[in-house]
């Protein structure tokens, strides 16, 4: 029992991948949570900010890290957004710039594209994201 057992293990952890996010750069004076959203290729078409796998946290840390378990391998791709006044949104001036903190895999400053911001993530990757205010 205990063979199948390790041998499962063993199985998951060959199929599976994990995603390790070191996110620098957040404005810890700021209120509000930082939301963390994580795109595969199958939802491509909501990144940035529509419905994908998501984690948040409150900012204690100017640097602080998010793992995302047990992927597919595959391409992804990583948005962060601060939701200052907790409205669940990005919000944006007039000319539609972004005016609380945000953040893009392959760290972009402005909004891009999926391509633009996909990973490959196969085992275990890491990324560094850095915050833009």
């Amino acid at each position: 029992m205990k063979t199948v057992i390790l041998l499962f293990i063993i199985s998951i952890s060959l199929f599976s991948a994990s995603l390790k996010i070191s996110i620098n750069g957040i404005d810890t004076y700021k209120k509000g949570r930082v939301w963390v959203f994580l795109f595969s290729e199958k939802n491509r078409e909501l990144f940035p900010f529509g419905k994908g796998v998501k984690r948040s946290f409150y900012p204690k840390k100017i640097t602080q890290k998010v793992v995302f378990r047990n992927l597919s391998k595959g391409q992804y791709a990583v948005a962060i957004f601060h939701d200052e006044n907790s409205n669940r949104k990005l919000d944006e001036n007039f000319l539609g710039f972004a005016t609380e903190g945000r953040g893009f895999s392959n760290n972009s400053r402005f909004f891009e594209s999926f391509r633009k911001s996909q990973i490959n993530i196969n085992m275990t990757t890491s990324i560094n994201i850095r915050m833009n205010y």
